[in-house]
């Protein structure tokens, strides 16, 4: 999908009776192009924090005595940031990690032995005390030798929600119909209607605000279809080919 396909879906469709920057009803031109972005953007997030539309992987060395990593392109071995401070990050599925940690979905130690996450009953769950920052045990850090042998690892591999990458407008040349929208046409409709909903709610203006909140209440309807017909992606680590569940 392209950039144009969401300005004419938006055009025709959802803002179409909508006069942007006193531009004829519909319009998205050039000069509104910086207007529409920052809500297509917002979309997109929305969305891939969602669904499960891509995944990445990342593996962690784990070092001695330290239990708490951060998932954060700042601690990818090599890097000059942070000097001083130990690096443990080694990108797998994309050899520069871009920092688009939605969720972390599953944490496997080298045997293949996926961990426990976010288990309270098992004394050996993985935590994520943020959305890009896991706390594991230290006994599994410490490789304690009454471990099973699946708890047994050197390395951690994190597989994650992936998100989209931000959409700016360079200085210079710019064409929407060459800029690549990584989103399955099934969730163009929802991303319209997100866009919408923020579009026709004026900000500061609080009885204004009717339309907007139409187009959200569509979009949350938008979005329990979609999850009703199970379109995501494959369930291996580092698939982001799209396909609905069960259905190749």
């Amino acid at each position: 999908m392209k950039l144009q396909d969401v300005f004419d879906q938006l055009s025709t469709g959802e803002l179409s009776q909508l006069s942007i920057g006193g531009q004829d009803a519909g319009v998205i031109s050039e000069a509104n192009w910086h207007r529409v972005l920052p809500a297509i953007n917002l979309g997109l997030t929305a969305l891939y924090k969602r669904f499960l539309l891509k995944e990445g992987r990342i593996t962690i060395d784990l070092l001695p005595n330290k239990y708490s990593y951060v998932l954060h392109s700042d601690y990818s071995i090599g890097s000059h940031r942070r000097p001083g401070e130990a690096k443990y990050l080694r990108p797998v599925s994309d050899p520069k990690f871009m920092d688009d940690i939605q969720k972390v979905e599953r944490v496997i130690t080298d045997c293949g032995f996926d961990l426990p996450l976010n288990d309270a009953s098992q004394p050996y769950s993985v935590r994520t005390t943020k959305a890009n920052q896991i706390l594991v045990p230290k006994d599994i850090v410490q490789r304690n030798r009454t471990l099973a042998d699946e708890y047994q690892t050197d390395v951690l591999d994190i597989v994650y929600r992936a998100g989209h990458p931000r959409i700016t407008i360079p200085i210079g040349y710019f064409d929407p119909s060459r800029v690549e929208i990584d989103l399955p046409a099934e969730y163009l409709h929802a991303l319209a209607l997100f866009i919408a909903s923020l579009i026709h709610t004026p900000v500061g203006l609080a009885n204004e605000g009717q339309t907007g909140n139409n187009y959200g209440t569509m979009y949350e309807m938008e979005c329990m279809r979609l999850e009703n017909e199970g379109l995501e992606i494959g369930i291996d680590a580092g698939n982001t080919r799209f396909q609905s569940k069960g259905w190749v």
